[in-house]
C-alpha cells in the first residue's frame, strides 16, 4: 500500500491545508493509496475543529508530532514507525496539479534499480552559489548591516558549506513531493533536525538523501505531468523546477510558485542556481546580479523552505 503523507504545520495556518486539501479532491491520485496527515504543533482538539471540518468525507489517518525537525524530521519519523510499502511526502504547501499524479510517480518507483522519484530536482550546489555571490552586493540591505555582509558568508561558508555541500553540478531530489519505498527511507543515515542546515545537508550535501541513494547503486528520477521519468542529465529537460514555465510540473509548492509568480530578475537568478541557465534553458556563464526586487538573494532554497 502506499501512503500519501501530507506535513500540517499549525503554524502555518489552515489556508495552507485548505489548498492542498482541495487540489487533492479535484485530481484524482489514479492508484490505491491511504491518506496520513502529519499533524505538526497541534496540542488540543479545539485547534483541530476547523480542519475536521474541511475534512468530511476524506478517508485518511492521523499521526501528531511535535514543531520540531522542520519537515524532513517528521518524514523520517513517521517513514520508521509506520508500516507501507512506498511513501509520498508532500510538505505543508503542495498542490497537487494534475489527475494521475499518484499513479504516475508509483509506476516509475517500481521500475528496476530506482530508489527515489520526485516531481522536481536540482543541481543547485550551496558552494558553487557561495563563489558565485559571495561578493555580491545587497542594496535591499540597511547601510549598517553591509559592512557586516562579507564577514557574515565567510562565517557560513567555513563553518556550515566548506566540505559538505558538493560543487555544481550538484544533483539532488528536492524534499518536497517525493515517493521512496519505506525500506529504503527507513535505511539511510541522518542526525537530528535541530537547525536549517541540518534540513539543507540532508537535501542536498554529500552526505545527503539522493548522495545515500544513488550510492547504494540506485537511480534517482524525476517524473513529469508527461508521465515521463528524467535522469539526472535530463533534469532541465524536465522542465518542472526554476526554469522555462515550470510547464511539466506535478505537484507545485511554495519554492515553485515563488518562480511562477517571480520578477523577471527573480526567475534569472532562481534559474541560475538551480540549473545555470537562463528561464529559457539557454546555458548562462555570466552571474545575475542581486537586486532589490529578488526574494532569493544569496539565501539557500532550503532555508525559506517552510514545513
Amino acid at each position: 500500500m502506499i501512503c500519501v503523507a501530507h506535513l500540517v504545520r499549525r503554524a502555518n495556518g489552515i489556508d495552507a491545508f485548505g489548498g492542498f486539501l482541495e487540489s487533492y479532491r479535484r485530481h484524482p491520485a489514479g492508484a490505491p493509496h491511504e491518506l496520513l496527515l502529519i499533524l505538526k504543533g497541534f496540542s488540543g482538539g479545539h485547534e483541530l475543529a476547523p480542519y475536521d471540518a474541511l475534512l468530511e468525507g476524506v478517508p485518511h489517518k492521523r499521526t501528531f508530532v511535535r514543531d520540531v525537525g522542520y519537515d524532513v524530521g517528521p518524514y523520517m519519523k513517521v517513514a520508521r514507525e509506520q508500516s507501507y510499502e512506498h511513501f509520498v511526502f508532500l510538505n505543508s504547501y503542495s498542490r497537487v496539479l494534475v489527475g494521475g499524479w499518484l499513479e504516475t510517480l508509483y509506476r516509475h518507483a517500481r521500475r528496476p534499480r530506482v530508489g527515489i522519484v520526485g516531481a522536481t530536482a536540482s543541481y543547485q550546489s550551496l558552494a558553487s552559489d557561495h563563489h558565485a555571490f559571495g561578493r555580491a552586493p545587497r542594496p535591499d540591505l540597511p547601510s549598517y548591516v553591509q559592512p557586516l555582509l562579507p564577514l557574515y558568508r565567510s562565517v557560513r561558508y567555513v563553518l556550515a558549506i566548506r566540505g559538505q555541500f558538493p560543487e555544481f553540478p550538484n544533483q539532488h531530489v528536492r524534499t518536497n513531493a517525493f515517493m521512496v519505498a519505506r525500506e529504503v527511507m527507513a535505511g539511510l543515515r541522518t542526525e537530528t533536525f535541530l537547525r536549517k542546515w541540518d534540513a539543507f545537508r540532508y537535501e542536498s550535501s554529500r552526505q545527503g538523501m539522493t548522495p545515500q541513494i544513488m550510492a547504494a547503486g540506485l537511480q534517482a528520477l524525476v517524473v513529469g505531468a508527461d508521465g515521463h521519468g528524467y535522469e539526472p542529465p535530463e533534469w532541465p529537460q524536465a522542465r518542472t523546477f526554476w526554469i522555462s514555465q515550470q510547464e511539466n510540473l506535478l505537484v507545485a509548492d511554495n519554492r515553485t510558485r515563488a518562480y511562477e509568480e517571480g520578477s523577471p530578475e527573480l526567475r534569472e537568478q532562481l534559474a541560475f542556481r538551480a540549473w545555470r541557465r537562463y528561464p529559457d534553458g539557454r546555458v548562462r556563464t555570466d552571474v545575475p546580479r542581486l537586486g532589490a526586487c529578488s526574494v532569493a538573494k544569496d539565501v539557500p532554497a532550503a532555508e525559506r523552505r517552510a514545513s
